[in-house]
């Protein structure tokens, strides 16, 4: 027996997701891959949630994070230098008005964090030493924090495979097909990428009013490259569930298209995978999609990323 039968005729059991319905919200997968989930009451490790928090954040979050955080400590110390400090517990301090002095303490706080080394002002008294060698001191472990925590970002494998919006039933050979259309939207070479994809719904020949699983057939499963886009058909034959019950019974079994691609990323060396659905009223019955190919004139194939869950209606 052929392998993809074999999965056509297997109840998944292994999904992880739940089997009753009444603690299930709206869908089970977000489109962009999240679980519909979230979790309360969990043991508070204050570690590891600011070092989550750090790595999942975007880059320009990430970015004025650093900037927001060495603004507030400098502005800190620079505060306690100004109220607990005279000017005689550092030598070059001069200044004329209240603004100056507090600006020139600033920038001994910059020197003193970054280990730059001190310039025209350094400290002169035991009290403003002791202050700033603990500055000093946060400014090596800080320093050590940010480079571990930015290359840890910079390193960690992140799909950036993009799915249409919605899937499409169209014509396929002489009957028809479930299909949507996948692409690696980064610039690194995508190997070995196989798809796996099921339907979770409330089956009506159990009795049971649980949710049950079922994996769908494949035009193809895996594939070897993917240097353009990718579009996985689900044939509607006798034996799709598709087949079987018509959209509007499938909305009233709370039907959903869960979708999880696994493949190699050449370039990092490293495994990735990405995942999303489509509820039924995401489907469009009687559409195809649109060409998102061109050929310039030195014979290069161009991908429009924006149309590729472009489609119309047939």
């Amino acid at each position: 027996m052929a392998v993809k039968d074999i999965l056509k005729q297997i109840e998944v059991k292994t999904t992880g997701l739940g089997t009753n319905p009444n603690i299930q919200g709206e869908r089970l997968l977000n489109q962009d891959g999240t679980f519909n989930v979230k979790k309360t009451g969990a043991p508070r490790n204050l570690n590891l949630n600011i070092y989550q928090f750090l790595i999942e954040m975007s880059w320009r979050k990430y970015i004025v994070f650093l900037i927001v955080s060495f603004f507030c400590i400098n502005v800190f110390f620079s505060a306690l230098y100004y109220f607990l400090f005279e000017s005689h517990d550092f030598t070059g301090l001069e200044y004329e008005n209240a603004f100056e002095k507090f600006c020139q303490l600033l920038f001994f706080s910059v020197q003193t964090l970054t280990t730059v080394g001190y310039g025209k002002i350094s400290p002169d008294s035991i009290g403003a030493g002791f202050i700033s060698s603990i500055q000093a001191f946060m400014g090596v472990i800080g320093l050590a924090l940010a480079s571990g925590i930015t290359y840890g970002r910079y390193s960690r494998p992140v799909a950036h495979i993009i799915f249409s919006e919605h899937a499409i039933i169209a014509p396929y050979k002489k009957g028809k097909a479930l299909m949507f259309r996948l692409a690696n939207a980064r610039n690194t070479q995508m190997i070995n990428v196989e798809a796996k994809v099921l339907i979770s719904m409330i089956d009506p020949k159990k009795n049971d009013r649980l949710r049950h699983y079922y994996y769908l057939d494949l035009e193809l499963r895996k594939i070897n490259f993917l240097p353009t886009s990718w579009t996985i058909v689900h044939p509607i034959n006798e034996e799709s569930i598709f087949k079987e019950y018509t959209i509007e019974q499938l909305k009233e079994i709370k039907a959903e298209v869960l979708v999880q691609i696994v493949g190699f990323d050449d370039t990092y060396n490293q495994p990735i995978n990405a995942r999303t659905s489509f509820k039924i009223d995401e489907l469009v019955v009687d559409a195809k999609f649109k060409d998102i190919y061109t050929i310039d004139q030195q014979g290069v194939t161009h991908v429009d990323l924006t149309k590729l869950g472009a489609y119309e209606h047939l």
